[in-house]
């Protein structure tokens, strides 16, 4: 068949061919500079690309059957309830600890790990430490925690680690593995008991998403093992304590190879949610222990934990240890390690491939969509449906390659390519093919950022969000018939304890604060900081009467706190408080705030640490 090509067809066909090359090698500039400008740019892709990667996790974890053997005891709200109310303390008594660990051994688990730092001993917990030490040192299949960080020197001070807890490992990629110059020492009875001890540090990527994984901590030039590979290798039969990190990107030991990044981590498959995995109540096992000992039938069988990957760890949000990750935006920490192991046993860890691939597919994309668009344009296809079929090619290409991208590559084979890239690369030859043709006419992209709804100092939601859910909760209120009330809280003579401790001390006791009045409200209630060093606290569904006694709670778990300052220097606070309610108070925010401020103004001027009441 012949063609027939004039001059000004081919001039455009040239023309098209420059600015897809141009297009593309622009993209090969922005992925690979150094440059500030344009590394901002490039971080902002890379953010993108991650959410992306986020979206695909969520749309194939059909693909990946989570292992039912690994269940979770879990210290939960239930638990720290239980043990606050039977035992009077917190943190839980070690004994209790040793109790689980001999009653769920009678039923031969396969593993026993702890997501928990067992640090210091406290007061009642001696005879504690001996026994579960003891535990340590009989079951070769229980396994617990330590953790190292980058507190300042005045805080902790660089420590020894007993030696049989490090690994070798050749790094052979001069990976950037985490470094981090402290250690925080657990009790040293367990250390000397047993080497089945792993660090816990997880790395967040810079939106505060975990998407990978950090398998060793390098600390004072030593290698040191994460508590899941630890696991994770014996539940293989692999007991070596010899790894490389091989320049082709493989963590490599006995035998067997995973994909690993530059940063020395690995980039986790995650299974689903909060619900993934089975969760039980510490308490019930407590509860179980009990009933066994008074001769009644417990609450589990002999056989339930039989074969199981036992990992007790904190669920409870009020413990602080709760994630962000691709499938879920509240995620127990303890999920994390389960992730990775159930990953390297299943083999199932994410593989990004490289730089380099992702720009060839780029290109192939880019040429491809060149020439299927360039032969539409000058066919013998009537004008008028040529912008809806090259529209219709630019969709059906980045759909296709979304699909193929995210079901066959992720889902099937667990392989991440890029999606902006390409996505970038498709967008920029249409418009380059369209370039030509509209004289150089181009489209603007703007890029919108989402306000923070969180106070920085002290993670209580700010002033802004505090305004939006008053608002919320009258509208709420208005259709319900229900009430809710708002306390207004201010820290006594709070200007003067500047002056005389310093704004850092000041800092301290806003944060120490703010986390006693979290602690002493409900899980649906909100506390915000109002500004300064007033803070507040909007309680659903709650009247009057019921909004006093959560006052008065607060102001005397604020009282009686210690409030440390600095390893050497303690003080107290007191707050006062004003109390108002929708709608015996007031019918809109700024009448409920001037109300329960006048009782706030009433229990300053009767002398402080108190709630005031508006006669």
């Amino acid at each position: 068949m012949k063609v027939d090509f004039n001059f000004k067809e081919l001039k455009k066909y040239l023309l098209s061919a420059l600015f897809i090359f141009l297009g593309v090698a622009f993209l090969f500039t922005l992925y690979t500079s150094k440059v500030d400008k344009i590394s901002k740019i490039k971080g902002f892709l890379e953010e993108v690309e991650n959410k992306s990667f986020d979206l695909r996790q969520n749309l194939t974890t059909k693909y990946r059957v989570p292992n039912k053997d690994i269940v979770i005891l879990a210290i939960d709200d239930t638990t720290y309830e239980t043990v606050i109310e039977k035992y009077g303390e917190w943190p839980m008594p070690r004994y209790l600890y040793a109790d689980a660990i001999n009653y769920i051994e009678k039923q031969n688990p396969k593993i026993i790990a702890f997501d928990l730092l067992f640090v210091k001993s406290f007061k009642n917990n001696f005879n504690s430490d001996e026994k579960l030490t003891q535990l340590f040192k009989d079951y070769k299949n229980l396994y617990t925690s330590m953790n190292f960080d980058d507190m300042d020197a005045i805080y902790r001070k660089p420590l020894p680690i007993n030696d049989k807890l490090e690994v070798n490992l050749d790094n052979q990629l001069n990976a950037d593995l985490m470094t981090l110059p402290n250690y925080r020492p657990i009790l040293n009875s367990i250390v000397e008991a047993t080497p089945n001890i792993g660090h816990i540090n997880i790395q967040r990527s810079t939106d505060g998403v975990i998407r990978d994984f950090s398998p060793f901590v390098r600390y004072q030039n030593k290698y040191y093992p994460h508590l899941a590979l630890l696991i994770a290798q014996n539940l293989m039969n692999a007991k070596t304590k010899d790894f490389t990190i091989s320049k082709n990107y493989k963590l490599q030991f006995s035998g067997k190879s995973y994909p690993i990044t530059k940063k020395g981590t690995i980039f986790l498959n995650w299974y689903g949610d909060n619900e993934t995995y089975e969760q039980i109540p510490f308490a019930k096992v407590i509860e179980s222990i009990n009933l066994e000992k008074q001769g009644k039938k417990p609450l589990f069988d002999n056989n339930y934990f039989k074969d199981k990957i036992v990992y007790v760890g904190s669920t409870a949000p009020n413990l602080n240890d709760i994630k962000t990750v691709p499938t879920e935006k509240n995620l127990p920490g303890v999920i994390t390690h389960i992730t990775f192991i159930d990953n390297m046993l299943q083999n199932q860890f994410i593989n990004r491939v490289s730089f380099e691939w992702d720009f060839l597919i780029t290109l192939f994309l880019c040429l491809f969509l060149g020439m299927i668009m360039l032969k539409v344009e000058y066919s013998k296809i009537n004008y008028k449906y040529m912008v809806p079929i090259n529209f219709s090619v630019l969709i059906g290409t980045l759909i296709i390659y979304y699909l193929f991208a995210t079901y066959f590559l992720m889902g099937k084979l667990n392989i991440w390519v890029a999606i902006v890239m390409p996505t970038i690369g498709i967008i920029i030859t249409f418009t380059a093919v369209y370039l030509i043709r509209y004289f150089f006419k181009s489209k603007d992209y703007e890029y919108t950022y989402r306000l923070a709804t969180t106070d920085g100092l002290t993670e209580l939601y700010n002033h802004r969000y505090f305004q939006e859910q008053m608002i919320a909760n009258i509208e709420s209120c208005k259709k319900s018939g229900k009430k809710f009330s708002l306390i207004l809280t201010d820290i006594d003579f709070f200007k003067k304890f500047n002056d005389q401790y310093g704004h850092q001390a000041g800092d301290a006791v806003l944060r120490q604060v703010a986390k006693i009045l979290k602690k002493n409200v409900k899980k649906t209630d909100w506390v915000c900081r109002y500004g300064g060093e007033e803070m507040s606290v909007i309680l659903k569904n709650a009247d009057n009467k019921a909004a006093m006694e959560v006052a008065q709670r607060l102001c005397e778990a604020v009282s009686k706190t210690v409030f440390k300052l600095s390893p050497t220097l303690d003080s107290h606070v007191t707050i006062s408080l004003g109390v108002a309610t929708y709608p015996d108070n007031g019918s809109t925010p700024t009448e409920l705030i001037e109300y329960s401020d006048k009782g706030l103004y009433i229990a300053k001027e009767n002398g402080r640490n108190q709630v005031g009441v508006v006669k």
